[in-house]
């Protein structure tokens, strides 16, 4: 139920629009007031969407009724995309001294920008005047920046079908100095004496050198194309509280490669108030945000990773969050009472905020307020 003599909202949910579309922030909201009954045409929103870039954008909406209580709340706009998905590039055989088009048969669709067949770019070369396996990597962008990667497999087999070696290398085999053995897709030589040492696994100064490409690749699995690197950020919420002038929080990253990931917070006028760049290899991270001398107001957290040592870009996102001082007056908890993520309220004496999407749905839901046994899956106490 809304407080007692303050207008309340309707059909403030987070919601998630595609890249591109057109989004109206007015669309199926309304506000009502027990003494003056329909005041949506006086809801006023601080904030934009910008549907041409991906990411989460918070929008403030505000409402005075005719005895001046004014009522805000806070909801999050997605902007997403579907990747592009590739079809056409299962592994595939074919036969020495034919012709191959890594392109036959491929396509690239994106729910957004429908065909990118046009624009697949394929990395990696097939021989087929040599018997062996080869990998080629497919790759195409869409319109929101999204790239897809995915890996082919090529195996080129002889005419007859047939591949014949009688030097291939045997774990139980004695080898010494000078002799030469088939594997994978190379001829290499042993040094030294040795047995149960796997060619291409002893490295630079081990026992096996590389003499030249044997013929038959051996049935051994192709060389991994690269990885596409990707970048997810979590836990970021719409409000901080500053105590004495510094603000800390954390935000979680996760990677499926190694990525430099850099943390940067602005305020409005383009000044960083806090660095933080750490390396994420293939895995779930907390990077910390700790800032001094600040003051109140709006900022904007940048989350960006590179590729190390090349500096490539991988992605960057982009939050708006308010920071607001500790002293600052938050109104009592309500059960039953629409909140969304970043809502700070009061209760018992302490401060609790509403955590970010997916667990702001719980927030308004008395089973989780901040004295019942599960509070602390939509609440965070500050």
């Amino acid at each position: 139920m809304p407080e007692d003599g303050k207008p309340f909202f309707t059909g403030l949910t987070d919601a998630r629009v595609k890249h591109n579309n057109h989004f109206d922030p007015l669309l199926g909201v309304e506000a009502h007031d027990a003494e003056d009954g329909d005041l949506t045409s006086k809801i006023t929103v601080e904030g934009d969407v910008d549907t041409s870039r991906l990411g989460l954008y918070p929008l403030t909406y505000s409402v005075i009724d005719s005895d001046d209580n004014a009522t805000k709340q806070v909801r999050t706009i997605e902007v997403y995309s579907e990747k592009p998905v590739f079809e056409g590039v299962e592994a595939v055989t074919v036969q020495q001294f034919s012709d191959f088009d890594p392109l036959a048969g491929v396509t690239a669709i994106d729910a957004e920008d429908g065909d990118l067949t046009s624009s697949i770019v394929v990395e990696g070369h097939v021989d087929t005047q040599k018997v062996g396996k080869y990998a080629l990597t497919y790759q195409v962008s869409d319109s929101a920046n999204q790239t897809s990667r995915i890996n082919r497999a090529v195996t080129v087999v002889p005419e007859n079908g047939e591949c014949e070696v009688d030097n291939l290398w045997s774990a139980t085999q004695v080898y010494t100095g000078g002799e030469q053995v088939t594997h994978g897709d190379k001829i290499w030589q042993a040094s030294w004496w040795t047995r149960a040492e796997e060619p291409g696994t002893t490295g630079e100064w081990g026992v096996w050198k590389v003499k030249g490409d044997s013929e038959c690749d051996n049935q051994q699995p192709p060389v991994p194309g690269p990885v596409d690197p990707t970048i997810t950020v979590s836990g970021v919420s719409t409000q901080y509280i500053i105590n004495d002038g510094a603000v800390a929080f954390d935000v979680n990253v996760q990677t499926n490669t190694e990525i430099l990931v850099h943390v940067k917070l602005y305020n409005s006028e383009g000044l960083t108030y806090s660095y933080f760049s750490d390396i994420v290899d293939n895995q779930s991270q907390t990077i910390p945000v700790e800032s001094y001398n600040v003051d109140a107001g709006s900022y904007q957290l940048h989350v960006y990773g590179t590729i190390k040592d090349s500096h490539e870009l991988v992605s960057e996102q982009q939050f708006t969050v308010k920071l607001v001082e500790s002293n600052s007056e938050y109104p009592e908890y309500v059960p039953g009472q629409q909140y969304a993520a970043g809502d700070i309220v009061s209760f018992d004496g302490g401060l609790y905020q509403c955590k970010p999407w997916p667990y702001s749905g719980w927030c308004s839901n008395s089973a989780y307020a901040p004295s019942g046994q599960y509070w602390q899956d939509a609440w965070t106490k500050q």
